[in-house]
């Protein structure tokens, strides 16, 4: 009797023909990549949303349309003919894609976005994208972006006396704004304050509110200086003016406005040094005011009272993991879809997807490191779990793993083994095999590569499958592959093939042209039914 560990002669699973077909819409949808610019949109930008990635097939989508309902935003995504039912025909050939649509200027705000692929027969369901938030503009005598959204409900804090019996660091909430952008006056709810005069008279919306009576005054952030709450990570520094400032994780540099008692907190023997890793807590200014001084050059914003901590490892003060990550690491999955808090499993996640830490909660053996998946959307904020502050990372990106279930990616030929821009990745099989393009602006040192692919298979029994890779002479690496599902009915099924090889040898590798790298095959064995 054969062993029911090997592949069985005569039941070797085939993939499916590739004869031509009307444009389909794949099932399941492949991953999507989603940018938009600028980075920091305004009331006053117009949004360029971008999406693009890898396509099952050569019907590739070249355009796309867009409807705003309040704060959401629908994307469709138009497969060729979607419009006019002028439908090519379709090689099972992998293509490549990019679509870009402009939307606004839109209202100050948190939008999110979703997409819809839409074919002239069909559309799926609307599908989480990601998200971006429109800050307030530029004011009219220069000053700078504000760094964080301010509108109705924002806590601001007093940087300067004020008349009214107002003082430096007294708080308030704003309860709107003499502008649709918010960028003049505020009405603010001072706490506890009993000698206001202002009304809403003058509010540019006609929202109900009730407010303490007494407590508001209209406040102008060009005159007066107005600051909200601020904590975030970076790298403790001096500029060439003698200023201190923070180079925060989110690539915005911060003065820090503590000249006068800081440098005895800084040395050998004090508590920190220039270009240690902090955390700062304070009040970040709205926007620098005409009547306060400053001696700095402006820069992204001015953070009042900051109180410093030595920003930890990932995991902050406690062992995050046995490998102790640091924000920013680069790590590879080693399970697919990963469930979440609930046990529901994520779809999107295959085994060997690379990502970025983002943070740790070390006090969850099973959830304990925060990380930002690339090209992944699926995810949800749940950043107030981690020990330390996430740093910045693309909406829907982040999901909570196990220690075991990541491995840190080896450093690369850019330095953290990620693939340079036109680096690609192209999975085929039987004599198309694996072809890989080498980015020919980026170095020959090794550095990671990584594709997926929708495949149709067909087999006449209920199956477990694997996958076989075998790379090319003269081609190293680390390779390995994951096929969702693993386990598949008899007949006709759709799986995604992920591969990814690391620390691949480029100097074999012709740069600019695609050449094939590996062969992969997808075994079968019998799998009992459940």
């Amino acid at each position: 009797m054969m062993n029911k560990g090997m592949c069985i002669a005569g039941l070797v699973m085939l993939l499916a023909a590739s004869a031509l077909a009307q444009v389909p819409i794949p099932d399941p949808l492949p991953a999507f990549d989603f940018t938009f610019s600028p980075a920091n949109p305004t009331s006053q930008s117009t949004v360029q949303l971008s999406i693009g990635g890898l396509w099952p097939d050569s019907c590739v989508s070249n355009s796309a349309t867009v409807f705003v309902d309040g704060t959401q935003i629908e994307v469709a995504l138009l497969l060729p003919g979607a419009l006019d039912c002028n439908e090519p025909n379709c090689a099972p050939t992998l293509g490549t894609y990019g679509v870009t649509t402009p939307v606004g200027p839109l209202a100050p705000g948190a939008y999110t976005v979703l997409l819809r692929v839409v074919s002239c027969s069909e559309a799926t369901e609307p599908q989480f994208l990601g998200s971006f938030t429109v800050g307030i503009p530029t004011g009219g005598n220069g000053e700078p972006n504000v760094p964080v959204q301010i509108g109705p409900g924002t806590c601001v804090v007093l940087l300067e006396d004020l008349d009214c019996g107002l003082r430096a660091g007294q708080a308030g909430i704003v309860v709107c704004c003499d502008s649709a952008d918010c960028s003049g006056r505020l009405r603010v709810s001072w706490f506890l304050h009993t000698q206001g005069t202002g009304t809403s008279d003058e509010c540019v919306d006609d929202t109900p509110r009730a407010v303490p009576p007494a407590s508001s005054t209209w406040v102008d952030p060009r005159e007066v200086g107005l600051g909200v709450c601020f904590d975030r990570c970076g790298t403790l520094g001096q500029n060439e003016e003698g200023c201190f400032v923070l180079e925060a994780d989110d690539g915005r540099t911060y003065i820090l406005v503590a000249g006068s008692w800081l440098p005895q907190f800084l040395g050998p023997e004090a508590e920190f040094e220039l270009g240690d890793r902090v955390r700062v807590r304070g009040l970040v200014n709205i926007m620098r005011s005409a009547g306060m001084f400053f001696a700095c050059t402006e820069l992204d914003g001015d953070i009042f009272n900051p109180v410093f901590t030595p920003c930890a490892p990932a995991g902050g003060d406690g062992d995050c993991c046995a490998a102790n990550y640091q924000p920013g690491d680069r790590v590879r999955l080693l399970v697919s879809n990963p469930p979440d808090m609930i046990g529901r499993p994520v779809a999107g996640l295959p085994a060997g997807t690379l990502g970025t830490v983002l943070c740790c909660n070390t006090d969850d053996e099973d959830f304990t490191v925060y990380v930002s998946w690339d090209n992944f959307t699926g995810g949800f904020d749940m950043g107030f779990l981690c020990d330390t502050a996430p740093i910045s990372h693309p909406a829907g990106s982040a999901w909570w793993v196990g220690c075991d279930d990541i491995v840190r990616v080896a450093g690369g030929g850019n330095g953290n083994g990620e693939p340079c821009p036109a680096d690609t990745l192209t999975i085929g099989f039987g004599s198309n095999g694996i072809q890989l393009f080498r980015d020919p602006q980026c170095p020959t040192t090794p550095r990671t590569f990584s594709g997926c692919v929708n495949v149709t298979v067909n087999t006449n029994f209920r199956a477990r499958l694997s996958l076989s890779i075998t790379p090319a002479a003269g081609i190293n690496g680390t390779w390995q592959g994951t096929i969702t599902p693993e386990v598949v009915s008899a007949g006709q099924n759709n799986v995604l093939v992920c591969i990814t090889a690391e620390g691949v040898d480029l100097s074999q590798i012709p740069a600019g042209q695609n050449v094939q790298v590996a062969q992969v095959s997808i075994l079968a064995v019998p799998e009992p039914a459940p």
